[in-house]
């Protein structure tokens, strides 16, 4: 799932993107990219 779960910060905000070339769909590895993302 490696680059799935990009992050930019804009001023205060972190916008987190996600790209898995699917649609609607969360697998657990992304789950866990955002909350990696998140917590950094």
């Amino acid at each position: 799932m490696m680059n799935a779960v990009t992050t930019e910060r804009r001023d205060q905000v972190l916008v987190v993107y996600l790209d898995d070339g699917k649609a609607n769909a969360l697998s657990f590895d992304m789950i866990d990219g955002i909350l990696t993302a998140i917590r950094e």
